[in-house]
Formats: structure tokens, C-alpha cells, sequence
């Protein structure tokens, strides 16, 4: 017998379900094509105005650099290289707020990249943001466990003003 499913039988009226379910599954497919399209485009988009980004970077033209990442998150929020470059150059630039906010977008990009957490743990030391300080140094020395001796430092002064001495301690053995 055959199979599928609306078929239970041989009967005209399965047959003509099945020609309809094969042409609804046709044009969906149809459909999906262009959307996989355009989001190859706009991600072929986005990493052609990181590259520019990061030759402007590498010249030293860091507002046109800022611009290239902010287009590349634009066009892919899910970027999360560009958002952690982005981050880097403005707190570089000294926009804290800014930095926060892009190194943030860049962990929710890829929770398992490691270099917003060290970025960002620097900058929650320099404004004395101790609970996001040990956050950050936490889930960093879990995704890279053999991270920059620095990131345990971070996690012992965090632990420290926090007032946990003793975590403080295990940080710096």
C-alpha cells in the first residue's frame, strides 16, 4: 500500500490530499529559498563592513571603525565578534556606557565567547562594579579555565570588596 499522510487507502479524494500537501510543501519550500537568501546576504553584508571595520582599526581611523562595527551589528545583531570590537574600541574611546552595552550584546550573541567577559570584567574593575566584576570573572574562568592570570586577580578584588575574604583567597592560589 502506499503511504502518507492523508493516505489511507487508494480512494481519488487521498489522492488529490496528497497532490495538495506536495504542492503546499513545494511552495513553502519556494518561500524559504529567498529568506535563506537574504540572510546570507545581510550576514555577506555585515562581515564585508566588519573587514573595512577592522582595516579602518588597523589605520587607526577609529570613528570610521566605530561606524563599520555598528553597520555590521545593524545588519547581524547576532555578530558577536563586532559587537566585542565595537565594545573595545569605545571603551578605548572612553564611552563606558556605550562598551558596556556592546560587550553585553556580544555575550548574548555567544554566551561561550570568552573575550567580552575579559574585556568587560576590566571595565567593571575600573568603575568598581564588584558584583558584575565577580560575575564576569566567574563565567569567564568557566568557558576558559586557563584565562589570563588577570581574570583571577579580578575575581579575588571583586570577592574582596564583596567582603567574602575567603573566595578572595582561593582566587589568588
Amino acid at each position: 500500500g502506499r503511504t502518507g499522510l492523508f493516505c489511507f487507502g487508494a480512494d481519488a479524494t487521498n489522492e488529490r490530499r496528497m497532490a495538495s500537501t506536495h504542492d503546499m510543501k513545494l511552495t513553502l519550500a519556494a518561500l524559504l529559498v529567498p529568506l535563506a537568501l537574504i540572510a546570507q546576504t545581510g550576514a555577506t553584508e555585515a562581515r564585508r563592513a566588519f573587514d573595512e571595520a577592522e582595516q579602518a582599526a588597523r589605520q587607526g581611523r577609529i570613528a570610521e571603525a566605530i561606524q563599520g562595527y555598528e553597520r555590521a551589528v545593524s545588519l547581524e545583531p547576532r555578530f558577536a565578534q563586532a559587537w566585542y570590537r565595537l565594545g573595545e574600541l569605545q571603551l578605548n574611546s572612553h564611552d563606558l556606557e556605550a562598551s558596556r552595552k556592546s560587550l553585553e550584546a556580544a555575550i548574548r550573541a555567544d554566551p561561550d565567547y570568552a573575550a567580552p567577559y575579559g574585556l568587560l570584567a576590566t571595565l567593571e574593575h575600573d568603575t568598581g562594579d564588584w558584583k558584575g566584576l565577580l560575575a564576569s570573572t566567574e563565567r569567564l574562568m568557566q568557558i576558559d579555565p586557563g584565562a589570563n592570570r588577570l581574570n583571577y586577580l579580578y575575581n579575588a578584588v571583586a570577592n574582596y570588596n564583596l567582603h567574602n575574604p575567603e573566595a578572595a583567597e582561593r582566587s589568588v592560589r
